[in-house]
């Protein structure tokens, strides 16, 4: 664009899709974070009960989800205004930082209720793996699999903000579809049994001893739904909640509320704008009084 038109005004393109790929590279950065946690704490807790999740559920995962949203992640366009806020300089800030943190915390905390819901079934009994980590089909594997295949859907809606320098999500066509399909797949997982998910997919079906009734099922898609929207609200009220305090600083009211709780100011001792100025000959030390100072005059100032 810059060597077709002949302006400084290709300059606000041009740093328009600078912020929306940087903020991009932040935002693929903490999805392949958050997704590396969500299924490390999946399979460290199957290892606790003895147990491993299937090859085809790591592949499933991998593949068709996490490859695909990661990379459509960056297809999102930049918007037309050019905001006034610039994105943060570097990776470790504290607003990424902070926002990949309160995603894990939801995500570890969902994983726990999934399974405690599963104690909730009639039937259940805990499953025993074997210390060689060759059991593959359980109620747990079949329930911490489903949730996992949510969560990466959550992480790329939550992780893929687009103001202030990019576009909604909505306008990301490929990965709007890419989304849609993952959750029909999701959907039809969770509550079909068939060849498919009971030999590909290693899942257990729904009659007892080992199997998750329909009910459950359910109240699995319940949980998902929730955990969205936890998640939504975590990232909205880490955004907001970091963004009020840099408003409070750039306004200046930490600045002033410092400058009242400062025990000479707050004594009477010192006017606020004798700051910098040398103190009288006399002082509380001495005992004397010291007589209160009037703001200096606009020549004493200069």
């Amino acid at each position: 664009m810059t060597s077709r038109q002949q302006s400084i005004a290709s300059m606000i393109s041009v740093v328009a899709e600078g912020r929306c790929a940087l903020l991009a590279t932040y935002q693929i950065f903490q999805f392949i974070v958050g997704y590396a946690m969500a299924q490390a704490f999946a399979v460290n807790l199957m290892y606790t009960h003895g147990l491993q999740m299937g090859n085809y559920q790591f592949l499933i995962q991998d593949l068709f989800y996490i490859t695909i949203l990661a990379a459509l992640m960056g297809y999102t366009k930049p918007r037309k205004e050019l905001a006034r806020a610039k994105p943060v300089s570097r990776v470790l800030s504290l607003p990424l930082v902070l926002s990949l943190l309160l995603q894990i915390a939801v995500i570890i905390v969902f994983q726990l209720i999934a399974l405690g819901a599963m104690h909730r079934i009639p039937w259940y009994k805990p499953t025993i793996g074997t210390p060689d980590l060759r059991t593959y089909k359980a109620p747990e594997t079949t329930v911490i699999y489903l949730i996992n295949l949510s969560q990466f859907v959550i992480l790329g809606v939550v992780f893929n903000k687009g103001y202030p320098h990019r576009q909604p999500l909505w306008t990301n066509v490929g990965m709007v579809v890419a989304m849609i399909l993952q959750v029909a797949f999701l959907v039809y997982s969770l509550f079909s049994v068939d060849a498919f998910t009971t030999k590909v997919q290693t899942m257990v079906g729904r009659d007892p001893p080992d199997g998750l009734p329909t009910a459950f099922r359910a109240g699995l898609l319940v949980i998902m739904v929730v955990h969205a929207a936890v998640s939504l609200l975590a990232e909205l009220g880490s955004t907001h909640g970091l963004r009020l305090i840099e408003k409070a600083k750039s306004s200046g009211w930490l600045q002033r509320r410092r400058s009242t709780t400062d025990p000479v100011l707050r004594q009477g001792l010192l006017h606020p704008m004798h700051i910098g100025v040398p103190l009288p000959k006399h002082s509380p030390a001495n005992g004397l009084h010291v007589p209160s100072l009037q703001p200096p005059s606009g020549a004493a100032l200069l």
